[in-house]
């Protein structure tokens, strides 16, 4: 009876100990590092040429300050690359800071592309520098023929 009553007491014990540990699935939503998402574009999107799109991103800073945010799109086939500014309110001060960037586009060649958003971030007061990237997404632009 004794080796029961010892066995319930260890099982109540191991319930409350795992009832009291932490949950290691919950993930914090807060980045620790500085990080932009381009928000409204996925891999193998095509945009049409002759049409104006926005492109959305959103910045993450837990410190310091952001400087020249863009959009970069490099030619698959030659490499060029076209950068075009993100627009918004960017705040002057230093600190954690999230920000909701947008540039408007309007293809007019068609092919492949790779498109990143990238932006510097200053975190130390010497100034220096580090560039901040996004995913990178393979997009397309092309002429669509109208439907009869």
């Amino acid at each position: 009876m004794k080796f029961l009553h010892n066995l319930s007491a260890l099982f109540i014990a191991m319930v409350v100990f795992a009832s009291c540990s932490n949950n290691n699935d919950e993930v914090d939503a807060t980045p620790e590092f500085a990080t932009i998402d381009i928000t409204n574009v996925e891999d193998g999107q095509m945009f049409t040429i002759g049409e104006e799109a926005v492109i959305e991103t959103t910045l993450y800073i837990p410190e310091g300050t952001i400087e020249t945010p863009q959009l970069v799109f490099t030619y698959a086939e030659t490499n060029e690359t076209v950068t075009v500014d993100l627009i918004g309110q960017i705040p002057e001060i230093a600190g954690e800071q999230t920000v909701n960037l947008s540039a408007t586009i309007t293809p007019s060649a068609a092919g492949m592309y790779e498109l990143q958003a990238q932006f510097y971030h200053s975190s130390d007061a010497e100034g220096a520098q580090n560039i901040i990237t996004s995913e990178e997404y393979n997009v397309a632009s092309g002429a669509f023929l109208p439907v009869e």
